[in-house]
């Protein structure tokens, strides 16, 4: 087990996620926690998603797909296969999408897309941005602290981009 990203007990990667939320949710920039976590497939695949409602009207898609990798006695091991985080900015903006690969021979490594949130809109020129090493790609609380810093940095201005659409 190595890494940040590496095989965890089941038990232990569901009280992680439960005790960074809970956090999250008392510091007050997280407001609902709508991720549930499902069996997928017969004990061997499960899947975390839904959608975090967070301040300024900002949101986060999750969707992680963890398989088993292995198991101790009645312990089983998990670890991410696909992931992606989808953060919003109203119904209006995109501010970031973080994904695993996908598309085979498009993106197939773990990766970053930024957008122009406050200008056009579009994405930047120079995304996505490729994460090569897994210190680079963050777990599911490090997303939401992103999310957290550009808040506090933008969010008069998201303010009133938003209120502009009204």
């Amino acid at each position: 087990m190595s890494g940040k990203h590496g095989p965890v007990p089941l038990e232990k990667y569901l009280n992680i996620h439960q005790s960074a939320m809970a956090s999250h949710l008392k510091l007050g920039f997280v407001i609902d926690d709508g991720v549930q976590f499902d069996v997928v497939r017969s004990h061997a695949v499960y899947q975390l998603a839904g959608r975090i409602q967070c301040a300024g009207q900002l949101t986060l898609d999750v969707r992680k797909v963890l398989e088993v990798t292995g198991r101790e006695g009645r312990v089983q091991f998990v670890q991410t296969v696909e992931y992606t985080y989808h953060a919003q900015l109203g119904k209006v903006r995109e501010v970031f999408r973080y994904c695993g690969p996908h598309e085979e021979g498009h993106n197939d490594e773990h990766h970053v897309h930024r957008f122009d949130v406050l200008g056009s809109g579009k994405q930047l020129a120079d995304s996505p941005t490729f994460l090569i090493h897994e210190e680079e790609r963050p777990t599911l609380g490090e997303v939401i602290e992103e999310l957290h810093r550009w808040h506090d940095t933008h969010g008069d201005d998201a303010a009133r981009l938003l209120a502009s659409f009204d």
